[in-house]
């Protein structure tokens, strides 16, 4: 039996900053691979809707066989308590870390509106971050992956860069903050320089954005999408094969979601939520060697 194929490079998080248009971007890289089935893969995560058995996990990088850069593109990975040890465990110590983070008000409000569209939540924003603690405490009524209704711990990002970095050392985690990374080109070169793949002219814009928050067309389609009904699951089980189920959920997903333009928190709220996220931003400015203050305002 010949050794399974695993990817030697991992996009880690966060959610809701900018790793989807990645994964985009990654696919049509000739020197990388990414799994063109679906983007989270999630293995090494407790998230609903991970691909759950590691046969299928490995078959999926089997096409990416001797590319220079294999890559899981997972946002789950980050909050995970446990995924940088079980990434290490499983594909070793010198495989490189990606993350990204982003203005913590505006991610949280971001994954708030992804909730909203996909039909998971139901309270206003200010209400959800009030309930993010008694949620933690309590899981029931809440649909898809818990961790999605946790707007304030996700984007505290000092303690989930620290696992990867105490587990893979500082050499192998590289981090981008969104608003740079995206403002220039020099960041898509630094991120081809760190996956060992060439630059080259990229097909689309650096300022393309994939997987927007916005409203459902169909408020019934996207309640069923998140949480299908238990015969269709096993209908489509039965009759469809993995790549073919994720690729039908992931263009309804997409024709289902209006995108809204961005309306940011009026000033007096967005100082308030701010401040939830203060001394985070100071730890981790000091964790990256760059003032996070200077640039998310």
């Amino acid at each position: 039996m010949h050794s399974p194929v695993l990817p030697n490079c991992f996009v880690v998080g966060a959610a809701r900053c900018g790793t989807t248009t990645i994964y985009r971007y990654l696919l049509e890289h000739p020197d990388a691979f990414v799994p063109a089935e679906r983007k989270e893969l999630g293995w090494f995560s407790s998230a609903v809707g991970r691909v759950d058995d590691f046969t299928v996990y490995c078959r999926l990088f089997e096409s990416g066989r001797g590319k220079v850069s294999r890559i899981d593109v997972s946002p789950q990975y980050l909050y995970s308590e446990n995924a940088a040890s079980l990434i290490r465990n499983t594909c070793g110590s010198d495989v490189r870390i990606i993350v990204f983070i982003r203005n913590p008000v505006d991610a949280a409000r971001s994954l708030w509106q992804f909730q909203i569209s996909h039909g998971h939540e139901k309270l206003d924003f200010f209400s959800a971050i009030e309930a993010e603690e008694s949620r933690k405490k309590n899981l029931i009524g809440l649909s898809g992956w818990p961790a999605n209704y946790y707007y304030i711990d996700r984007y505290r990002y000092a303690p989930q860069i620290k696992r990867f970095v105490d587990v893979f050392g500082k050499k192998q985690v590289r981090i981008f903050v969104y608003e740079k990374f995206f403002g220039s080109q020099d960041g898509w070169c630094d991120l081809a320089d760190f996956l060992k793949i060439g630059r080259r002219q990229f097909p689309f814009s650096i300022r393309t954005r994939h997987n927007q928050s916005g409203q459902s067309r169909n408020a019934t389609l996207a309640r069923m999408l998140a949480k299908p009904p238990t015969m269709l699951r096993l209908a489509g089980r039965a009759f469809l094969s993995d790549a073919m189920r994720w690729k039908m959920a992931s263009t309804l997903e997409e024709w289902n979601l209006l995108p809204q333009p961005r309306r940011g928190l009026p000033g007096e709220q967005h100082a308030a939520v701010r401040q939830l996220f203060a001394e985070d931003i100071v730890e981790t400015s000091q964790l990256i060697g760059s003032d996070l203050n200077a640039v998310w305002h």
